[in-house]
């Protein structure tokens, strides 16, 4: 059989913003003119693929991905990081209960890609949805899928959105700017970052603009995120602000978007707590500090007349059993899992009263 490839972006990407401004590469988070205006290693965060995918449905029992990258993080002294979350790819299939469920995943073959079958058993067959995400932590240059059955090729077609469909056109997607936590960092394979659990949680494209090490609230982020059209605005910024910088910098970044987008919900995220807390309390105090510092903020801006800004704190957003974390900071899969259902409960009710 000659394997017949689809270049994913034919069957329409997800997760992305900005869908007609340039890029610099097609699977780059930012466009091309902003990523040109930050300082060159926040631009190269922006560039990885972090919470990317794409839908199809196909009726193959296998389905085979090949992809291309220029940039991957090593992983080597690192244990929050795994080869799969950072280089590899992630599939999720739709159940007939409309849920979605894991299908397989598959890693690289060396830094510049990889190529081979997803699952590694044959799928039944059925025709269904499913969802491919991109790496978290690499720049993806190319991506093709093929699919086949009973040794046959077998069609791959895009999704027919509609008023029906899990995720409507009409839907604004969800605008999800934070740290490495966001971006992933932590957890097993790129569809496990909360991020991309939340999406499939409340059915709803979440934009992952997590950039590990940073979220400091720059300007040129926040002028690139005025030119969305969210549904709600979510900023997680805390773990790499100090108390007195998320005073200094939170409201002017919050300000500059809500110029442009007055009515949207915007969410701010209270901090999370270590894993080995309960061994080094100074983990606490240092929590306490920076929400301390958020709800000074926050009551700020509503007094400037900020109505639709949220505010959110948990004393432990990957549960209260130290066991959510891979490093005491990161969430492992397990403690993602628990951030994007909380998540998902204070989210939903904002778009619903919203109207978003």
């Amino acid at each position: 059989m000659n394997t017949q490839w689809t270049d994913v972006l034919t069957l329409g990407l997800s997760g992305m913003g900005w869908p007609t401004e340039a890029r610099d590469q097609p699977f780059d988070r930012l466009p091309a003119a902003d990523t040109a205006r930050l300082e060159p290693d926040l631009a190269r965060l922006f560039r990885q693929a972090a919470g990317l995918y794409v839908d199809f449905v196909t009726a193959a029992d296998t389905i085979t991905a090949r992809w291309r990258m220029d940039d991957s993080v090593a992983v080597t002294g690192k244990p929050h990081l795994t080869q799969i979350s950072v280089a590899g790819l992630d599939l999720y299939g739709m159940a007939a209960d409309g849920t979605w469920r894991w299908a397989g995943s598959l890693g690289p073959d060396s830094s510049a890609g990889g190529e081979g079958a997803i699952n590694r058993v044959r799928f039944d067959g059925v025709e269904r949805r499913y969802r491919l995400y991109l790496p978290l932590r690499s720049r993806v240059l190319s991506c093709e899928i093929s699919a086949s059955r009973n040794g046959d090729t077998a069609a791959i077609r895009p999704v027919q959105t509609g008023p029906a469909s899990p995720e409507a056109p009409h839907e604004r997607p969800i605008c999800y700017y934070g740290t490495s936590i966001v971006h992933g960092a932590g957890v097993d394979r790129p569809g496990m970052a909360h991020a991309s659990q939340l999406g499939r949680a409340l059915h709803r494209e979440v934009l992952n603009l997590g950039v590990a090490g940073r979220a400091r609230c720059e300007a040129e982020v926040a002028e690139a995120l005025s030119r969305l059209d969210p549904a709600i605005f979510v900023f997680d910024v805390l773990p790499n602000n100090s108390a007195d910088e998320v005073r200094s910098r939170v409201p002017a970044f919050v300000k500059r978007v809500r110029d442009h987008h007055p009515e949207t919900p915007v969410l701010l995220i209270g901090d999370r707590e270590f894993g080995d807390t309960v061994f080094c309390p100074e983990r606490h105090s240092t929590k306490i500090a920076k929400d301390a510092a958020l709800v000074e903020v926050s009551e700020a801006l509503r007094r400037d007349g900020n109505a639709h800004v949220f505010l959110s704190l948990h004393d432990n957003w990957f549960g209260r059993d130290a066991e959510g974390t891979v490093d005491a900071s990161h969430p492992n899969s397990l403690g993602a899992h628990r951030f994007a259902s909380v998540l998902a409960e204070l989210i939903r009710p904002l778009m619903q009263t919203h109207k978003s």
